[in-house]
């Protein structure tokens, strides 16, 4: 065997034997997740692999040194996947929809028709976000005061509104 040729041959045996403890630890990580969606041990070896070799390799202090590095990252892996599913669950990344008073007199004779239904309907299962589809679009009151006559916060009534306009969509698009 050559320089060369014995050079590979370590470092593809490293390799190796990296892998196996590698995936040992990502098993032993996994057997705690029951999540339909949780990475399987190999998937979350490649994804730690991927992240280590991008951070460049800073300052590993020998092969003990990786491991914890390495397993460390498992665990960054897994909460960051973990998040990401929590915030998809709530709508995070949706499109954030600004509301104008002004959108009201827009809509089509027709659609205020079917728009009362749904409006009763948003009042029997949401009567806080009905009142404030009614003083916002129907009153013209603007989110501070809308906010001071409820008693809440001006955010909570702009997430309220965007949440009421949501509602309406999808039972205006049942209809």
């Amino acid at each position: 065997m050559g320089k060369f040729e014995s050079s590979s041959w370590i470092a593809r045996r490293l390799e190796e034997r990296t892998y196996g403890e590698l995936l040992s630890i990502a098993e032993a990580l996994s057997r705690h997740e029951h999540h339909p969606e949780a990475l399987e041990p190999t998937d979350l070896v490649h994804e730690t692999w991927l992240r280590l070799a991008g951070q460049g390799g800073a300052a590993v202090r020998g092969r003990e040194h990786f491991l914890a590095l390495a397993a460390r990252e498992m665990r960054r892996v897994r909460v960051d996947r973990a998040r990401a599913r929590r915030a998809a669950k709530r709508g995070w990344g949706r499109r954030r929809v600004d509301l104008d008073p002004s959108l009201m007199e827009e809509v089509p004779t027709d659609s205020h028709e079917r728009l009362a239904p749904a409006l009763a309907a948003l009042a029997e299962r949401h009567p806080r976000l009905a009142t404030i589809v009614q003083l916002r679009w129907q009153a013209g009151w603007t989110v501070a005061r809308v906010a001071r006559h409820l008693g809440l916060a001006p955010a909570t009534v702009e997430k309220d509104s965007r949440r009421a306009l949501a509602w309406l969509e999808r039972e205006l698009s049942r209809s």
